[in-house]
């Protein structure tokens, strides 16, 4: 749970952020959870899924997961040999072309044998189709079966995953306490809106202002109670201001620090 996972799949072609192989427990209700983790800027060629659920797993959760930034690689079996070269069999041989056809290799989410029983739900991912490499059908069934999705978002870049995913996943180090007070950054989100963070103190109360002339100042309501030594808050238009922040000419910000 919350990982923050970047730069992978760097050497190997194969490979994922969250790897998991075979059964997960007696059924979905207590099976394995896979949740908060935040996966991005695989190296755009490494072939693989990123949440890689592989042969045979089955009774998983994927909830609150992230995706972004991971391009689909390519098969990577080396290059094929001169055609005066032996080599142990055919499958190899065709590999060996693959791989310099560069064939599209991977997603979000996929696996090899997969058997199913895995739910998906309010994840923020590029893709939902399931990259199946290897289906197969026996008695009747095909698989992997029966995959549940519910409630899913589609997230291309980070600031269209959700601030408090970001914010769990990873190891953190507390800030300092000694850091001037001060807006470190506003960052643009979808739907014309803006991010703001700020340094802060646990406890402290503050309100923000937000101006489209510098001469009169609004007063967001209600005042922001920081937890730690920074926090955030979004502009995303009526009722927390008149519009929203991109549709404006211009919009200055700025911080009041209250007494708690």
């Amino acid at each position: 749970m919350n990982n923050r996972i970047e730069h992978f799949i760097e050497v190997v072609w194969d490979g994922g952020a969250i790897y998991t192989l075979g059964r997960q427990g007696p059924d979905l209700a207590t099976g394995m959870l896979i949740e908060g983790n935040v996966a991005s800027n695989k190296r755009p060629s490494g072939g693989g899924n990123i949440f890689y659920t592989d042969g045979g797993s089955r009774y998983i959760t994927l909830k609150n997961n992230a995706s972004f930034n991971n391009p689909v690689g390519y098969i990577d079996f080396g290059g094929a040999p001169p055609l005066t070269a032996l080599l142990p069999n055919d499958l190899q041989i065709i590999l060996s072309i693959a791989s310099d056809l560069k064939k599209p290799y991977g997603s979000d989410t996929g696996g090899c044998r997969t058997f199913g029983d895995i739910y998906y739900e309010e994840n923020y991912f590029s893709d939902y189709i399931f990259f199946d490499i290897c289906p197969y059908e026996t008695n009747g069934v095909k698989y992997p079966t029966r995959m549940s999705y519910f409630f899913n978002f589609f997230a291309f870049d980070e600031a269209q995953v959700p601030v408090p995913i970001l914010d769990a996943a990873g190891a953190h180090l507390e800030a300092d306490p000694s850091a001037p007070f001060k807006i470190t950054s506003i960052s643009p989100l979808t739907g014309d809106s803006l991010l703001l963070e700020f340094n802060s103190k646990p406890g402290g109360k503050y309100y923000i202002q937000y101006s489209n002339s510098l001469e009169i100042w609004e007063t967001v309501l209600p005042a922001i109670f920081a937890t730690g030594y920074t926090d955030d808050w979004s502009d995303t238009g009526p009722p927390k201001t008149q519009s929203l922040p991109l549709e404006a000419d211009r919009r200055f910000y700025r911080i009041v620090e209250a007494a708690p």
